[in-house]
């Protein structure tokens, strides 16, 4: 039997990336994935094709993250499609890396780190608590930087380092009801986020050998501990920051 058979998970940000990823895994192992999109609709249509030429099941569903308006509506419709059923698995992925010293950074650019990174997945995971089965799995995804922060990415590591708080408070509330909630915290990896970043091979190879498996990571490799995560060998961790990046910085 597989893993996650008859479980429904929503992923947010599943177009593409890490998200994708996710929502391809899930599915594998029996999920039914709701694949949540913001502006690439046919990324995002391309993600459930290749959920569906499997045998998996999946649906892609679009919504704006910017407002809690939007946010609630995605959660009616979710209320629409299944129909009395309950989510068993939330990812909260979506989310977006810029490059901004502090001098250079605006009160637009830093809000707008902070609306999509902190807010929406505050605000996603209120709407979902009441609408999650018991004993399901909440999964945010934070980032290396969140302890290891880099100036040149300073808003964005606390967003991060945000994210990393609201794991430990739900895992503590959360637990009476044996749902666990925990970070993964990815290191660099080779996602449409750092594409323009790893277009320079020098940069690339020089991060490569910053890991103890001399590599760049790759979307799967966080998608497997999510499944782990997701899966009832998870049970028994929760509020834990579970750092995957092959060993970034060891070297």
């Amino acid at each position: 039997m597989k893993k996650l058979q008859d479980k429904i998970a929503l992923v947010t940000g599943a177009s593409r990336g890490i998200g994708k990823s996710a929502a391809v895994h899930l599915a594998t192992e029996g999920a039914f994935v709701i694949v949540h999109y913001a502006n690439q609709r046919e990324a995002a249509l391309k993600t459930v094709e290749e959920i569906e030429a499997f045998g998996g099941k999946a649906i892609a569903l679009k919504a704006d993250f910017s407002s809690l308006e939007n946010i609630t509506a995605l959660f009616k419709e979710i209320d629409q499609l299944l129909k009395g059923k309950k989510l068993d698995i939330l990812i909260n992925n979506a989310g977006i890396l810029n490059k901004f010293g502090l001098e250079e950074i605006t009160e637009t650019q830093f809000d707008e780190q902070f609306a999509v990174n902190v807010k929406s997945p505050f605000f996603i995971t209120q709407q979902a608590i009441s609408r999650l089965n018991d004993g399901g799995r909440i999964i945010n995804i934070s980032s290396y930087l969140s302890k290891k922060p880099k100036y040149e990415y300073g808003a964005y590591s606390m967003t991060k380092a945000a994210i990393d708080n609201f794991t430990l408070s739900l895992a503590t509330a959360l637990g009476p009801r044996k749902i666990t909630v925990n970070a993964i915290a990815p290191g660099s990896i080779d996602t449409d986020m750092n594409k323009e970043r790893f277009k320079d091979i020098e940069v690339r190879e020089a991060v490569s050998k910053m890991t103890a498996f001399q590599r760049v990571g790759k979307p799967d490799d966080i998608s497997k501990v999510i499944v782990f995560l997701a899966s009832e060998a998870g049970e028994w961790i929760t509020g834990q920051y579970i750092e995957a990046s092959g060993g970034l910085g060891l070297v």
